[in-house]
Formats: structure tokens, sequence, C-alpha cells
């Protein structure tokens, strides 16, 4: 399983900064083995047993038509769900016990797979494989009904896995379809839409009518994952390709240490908990598609894999065409997307309530109008612009504080064991 540097689902720290954290962002209540109607109509595909035939944990069904069905259309098209802030995108699935469960869309993740507890609250058998390389895994196979694609996959196997990390962050979190899953069709996603499009890979070789006028930009492929060169500031290097971080990522220390951003922000946490630098830069390009001014996550946490991760912060800009099968995607310019132009405008503080109910500073921006002002970690804010944070849902708090650089709010903060209450004022400015 791949390491959770990933933003997993939680909001990214740029709208932390305006909407005042994950913490405010309340998460909803578990969706996984909720009941699901199953469609009226699916047509059926068949998933061959697996073939390990690149690595111990790279899964390589095949699809084949089904002999009773009538010729299938070329492409089946659902929508997808995003919860919160996040661009990642969930896909509902209905498993052979008829209920439906939220899974990710990954084509960094090798392999489909479903989190251990909610295979158990299936009650679908779950059977060990034994791996040529020695060891064994744990694998669970359902028919699979995609959405309302009406596409529906027979013999879909799942590896079983401790997916907690991810559960920890959102609840419904029921597992990840992956690329040996979806390098069988070429997919379309139109993030603005909420909608992804799949398309029979024998149906799907070149042509214009999938792709508008994109070029294809070749993907690089490894056991764990499929990736793209990318010219960050001028200088190439390969990204992995994944829709599970809203954040893009550079981690490899021959790629940071020829970097010299604009600006840097210091001091908070990427979503999901990890200490990281916020690097303002001057281009990042996948083939001919240029992202200008981006900002760029640098994880600060040793000892996981040394990865760049290109994440939707740049993928949700475009019509992104993956078609792994062949080991290429395409990305369309998305007329209807809007860059934040206030993305990066804020106070620099990463707020959390506490089991008491307090709102209290989790985290602070370096340099910020809050690091400015001498605020600390642990101070409670106690009312913002003059009104209680008891008496305040999460919508009024963000409301309060997400305004255009130059606005100015107040804050009255308690510290420590200090029972008396400043009133401190700050202004809204870019932080990067």
């Amino acid at each position: 399983m791949k390491t959770m540097m990933k933003s997993m689902g939680t909001p990214s720290v740029c709208l932390l900064l305006l909407a005042w954290s994950s913490a405010f962002l309340v998460v909803p209540p578990a969706m996984a083995a909720a009941p699901g109607a199953r469609p009226t109509s699916v047509i059926e595909r068949k998933v061959s047993p697996p073939q390990l035939t690149q690595g111990p944990q790279e899964l390589e069904p095949s699809v084949a038509n089904s002999t009773d069905q009538a010729v299938p259309p070329r492409t089946f098209s659902t929508s997808f769900q995003r919860m919160g802030n996040s661009q990642i995108p969930f896909l509902s699935v209905i498993l052979d016990d008829g209920k439906s469960y939220l899974f990710a869309l990954d084509p960094g993740t090798p392999n489909t797979s479903i989190d251990r507890n909610v295979a158990a609250a299936t009650g679908l058998e779950v059977k060990p494989l034994t791996l040529p390389t020695g060891g064994g895994i744990n694998t669970l196979t359902s028919t699979a009904v995609l959405g309302s694609s009406q596409l529906k996959l027979s013999g879909a196997l799942f590896v079983v896995e401790d997916l907690r990390v991810y559960r920890s962050l959102y609840p419904w979190f029921a597992g990840i379809l992956g690329a040996n899953l979806l390098k069988q069709f070429r997919e379309r996603f139109d993030f603005t839409a909420g909608k992804v499009e799949f398309s029979l890979v024998s149906d799907a070789v070149g042509g214009p009518t999938v792709t508008g006028a994109a070029k294809a930009i070749a993907l690089t492929h490894d056991q764990r994952s499929y990736g793209v060169v990318a010219t960050v500031d001028g200088h190439a290097a390969v990204f992995s390709l994944s829709t599970l971080y809203d954040s893009t990522l550079i981690h490899t220390s021959s790629l940071l240490s020829r970097l010299r951003p604009r600006a840097t922000l210091g001091g908070l946490p990427a979503g999901d908990g990890t200490p990281v630098t916020f690097l303002r830069l001057g281009k990042l390009a996948v083939g001919d598609r240029v992202w200008s001014s981006p900002v760029i996550e640098q994880p600060l946490v040793k000892g996981i894999p040394v990865v760049n991760i290109l994440g939707l912060d740049f993928l949700h800009r475009y019509y992104l065409t993956l078609d792994l099968g062949h080991e290429q995607i395409y990305l369309d310019p998305d007329p209807e997307f809007r860059a934040d132009p206030h993305e990066w405008e804020g106070l620099g503080i990463v707020p959390a309530k506490t089991a008491q109910g307090k709102l209290v500073i989790a985290a602070i921006g370096d340099p910020s109008p809050a690091r400015a002002a001498g605020l600390k970690i642990g101070d409670e804010l106690t009312a913002i612009q003059g009104l209680p944070t008891a008496q305040l849902s999460q919508a009024q708090e963000s409301a309060l504080v997400r305004r255009p650089a130059g606005t100015p709010i107040e804050l009255r903060v308690q510290s420590g064991g200090n029972r008396k209450i400043r009133t401190v004022h700050l202004t809204v400015r870019r932080l990067l």
C-alpha cells in the first residue's frame, strides 16, 4: 500500500487557510454498507482470474465480452462523488451483498483493494492467494456494478488490505479501484461536472472523438505506479500519477536542490497532518500543458518512499483521459475550470475543535499575520468578529474569515492557563 503522504480526501491546506481547516469540514457519517439499489439493467463484463505477471503486487485481470449479452455500447458514463473541499473522485460500487460502497478511483494504486473490515462486513468469502514469489495475500471476488454506468464487472478481484489510515480520514472509505482494473478501460474524467466515462479498450485506440485536440502524453510504468515526465522551472523529473492526492508533491532531493522558490510557507500540516513546506514556483509543464505559478508541497517526513506526485491541483484543470492499457494520457483544457484567485490568502491559522468544544489553534503558518501577531499553538479562539465561537457553526466560522486580502479580522484569544482574554486585530493577506 502506498505511503500516506496523500491528502486522501482531506481538504488541501490552501483551503484550510481560507476556510479554517478540516476541523471545520464536518466528516459525513460512514456511507460504506449503505443500502444501494441495483440498476434495472446492466451490461456485463467478465473478469478472468488474476495473472501475476508484473511482480507480487500487480494483479492483471483481463476483460472479455460476456457471451450472453448483446453488443455493448462504446461508453459507460457515471457521476462520482467528492467530499468536503477535496477533488478526490469516489465511485459507488455495488457488490454481491447488494449494498453500495464508496471506492476511490486511482491509477497510482497498482491493485484494486477493499478494506479488511469492510470485507468482513459484506459477509462475502475471503480467500488466501499464494504468490509465485512466496508469501500470500487475502482476496475477495465479487461482481461489481460501477456507479450508474450500467457497467457490471463479473468476477472482479479485490485485494483485502488494512486501509485504516484512509478510513481514519474518511470513515466511509471502502477501498480503491486501482490500475489493474482501470487499465481494462479508457477513463475520461470531467472534474468540474463530477463525471467519469468508461470506454472499452478495444474501442478506444486513438481517435479525436474521445480526446478532442489533445496530444497523447506517454506514461512511464514500473511495478508500483504510472508516471509522467514533468518539467518544473526548466528541470525534468518523473511524477507519479495519482488521483488520491489533492496536492502536487515534490520529494526527490535531486529536483528540490535545483529549484529556487519564489516564496515559501512553513509551519502548516498537509491534509493528512504530516508536516510540509509549501513552495511557490514559476511553472510546471506536462507535455504542452502548463501550470503557471504553482504551489507545491514539499514533505518533511523521513522514512517514506521518495517520489514526486502529480496531484489533482494540476489534473482538475483538464478533462483527464487515462489510457493505461496503452500507457498514455490526454489533457484537454476544461473551459469551465476557474482558479480561485484568493486560494492562498488568509491569516495563517489552522484551528481545531477540542473534545470540550473549544476552538484552538492547531498550527500557524510562517510567515503569516498570525505568526507576526504572536499567536501560539494551543491558544483558544473565543470570538471571531465579536461573535462567540461557541455559538457559531462551521459554515459561519468559515464565512467570517474567508475574506479577500486587506480585510481586517478581529479575534478574541485566551492563552494557556491565563484567564484574561485579549483582542487581536489581524489583516488577511496573501501567504504565498
